[in-house]
């Protein structure tokens, strides 16, 4: 295992400063500095630095750095090895070389003791495919655009620069000028990832052929003739639960193992300060962060890290179709001659994204909708696992 902490300067565009990097299986620790903090100015050879640290990670089996996305853009950092990134508080840019020396020092010996996590891995490996999408643009119009992604506290993607995610389905867009659109989007993916935390039996069984919102008002309308609720007003109740962190809901008498992670997850933040997404991933409370905003993030980081995991396989596959990511659907491009191909290979992908990454491999139905443009689409199939796809 290779660990590579880099500083990189915030007020210079993240230019690099100073990388340490450990061998845990040498045990050689060296350092590459590469500019001068504030004054801009390079004190050694740049070029041959940036070689060496990348023989260094070429060889390594595996790498744990500490910036992902900023190492891709300062170094080049593109190699088949398995990279990790980690969360660690920046270092504070002091004037003294040698303070940043001691400072990389202590933090390289803490991410020795870090291994690395599931959505650790998602994240690093799903940063490859943004900085792919990122540098290969999109057709919007006659004119290509370059969205910037980026992440939020959660985890979710964001664009800027071109909000390729927040168009509407009036705006021409496209990859490679297929004319084939096609859009695969998870039955109530963040309640999904509800029902597999909190293991409410009732909440998982709702997505064996229907979902959460449709099964809760069927139970509220039974025996009613007048006044009955829609499904949007199901959803409404379902969604104040979780996004209020409130468990005095009617919602919740029916879904009582919902209700009672709730509180579970009331109590374990006010003892420990911290909650844990699917895969393990810590959300703290903080000084602009409430118990809500921590409960919000733990669930919309499970459903991040799911779609991250789908990402990044259909790049694989597919690197030239994918159009964008909405949290919860994936956007591709095709041909009409591999529309039925694709389907069923990102559909096996999407309907099961913790394949290999959790035994239990739960299963997220996901709608598949064909279109002529971007969000012009209309329904195709629903699968609800992945035996259903043929």
């Amino acid at each position: 295992m290779l660990y590579v902490y880099t500083l990189f300067d915030r007020s210079r565009d993240s230019h690099p400063l100073i990388t340490g990097t450990y061998d845990a299986d040498t045990k050689s620790l060296k350092f590459f500095t590469f500019y001068l903090p504030h004054s801009g100015k390079s004190i050694y050879d740049i070029e041959k630095s940036v070689q060496e640290l990348n023989v260094l990670v070429t060889q390594a089996k595996n790498v744990v750095l500490n910036d992902y996305k900023q190492h891709i853009i300062a170094f080049g950092l593109e190699h088949d090895n398995r990279v990790f990134d980690v969360d660690l508080p920046d270092i504070p840019v002091e004037e003294n070389t040698k303070a940043y020396r001691k400072a990389i020092t202590v933090v390289i010996k803490e991410m020795c003791k870090t291994r690395p996590k599931y959505w650790q891995v998602v994240r690093s490996d799903a940063s490859v495919t943004y900085a792919d999408l990122q540098r290969r643009g999109v057709l919007y119009g006659y004119e290509l655009q370059y969205p910037i992604w980026g992440r939020t506290y959660s985890g979710r993607s964001k664009t800027t620069n071109f909000n390729v995610q927040g168009l509407g389905q009036e705006h021409l867009m496209n990859v490679n000028n297929d004319k084939i659109y096609l859009n695969f989007d998870w039955v109530a993916a963040d309640m999904r990832a509800v029902a597999i935390m909190s293991g409410d039996k009732k909440l998982n069984a709702a997505f064996v052929d229907s979902d959460p919102y449709q099964v809760l008002i069927d139970h509220f309308n039974s025996g009613v003739e007048v006044d009955k609720l829609n499904r949007g007003e199901g959803k409404r109740l379902m969604f104040k639960s979780v996004y209020s962190f409130d468990s005095d809901n009617p919602a919740l008498d029916f879904y009582g193992g919902f209700k009672a992670w709730i509180s579970e997850c009331r109590a374990r933040l006010r003892r420990d300060g911290y909650l844990k997404s699917i895969l393990g991933r810590k959300f703290s409370i903080a000084k602009d962060r409430t118990e809500k905003s921590v409960f919000n993030a733990t669930v919309q980081g499970s459903v991040a890290h799911a779609m991250q995991v789908c990402l990044r396989r259909v790049w694989d596959l597919f690197p030239d179709n994918i159009l964008t990511e909405n949290h919860d659907s994936l956007a591709i491009t095709c041909s009409k001659d591999d529309a039925k191909a694709k389907i069923i290979e990102v559909s096996r992908i999407m309907v099961q994204p913790f394949k290999g990454i959790l035994k239990s491999n739960p299963q997220f139905p996901v709608k598949v909708s064909i279109g002529s443009g971007y969000k012009k689409w209309n329904n195709y199939r629903r699968y609800n696992c992945y035996e259903q796809i043929r």
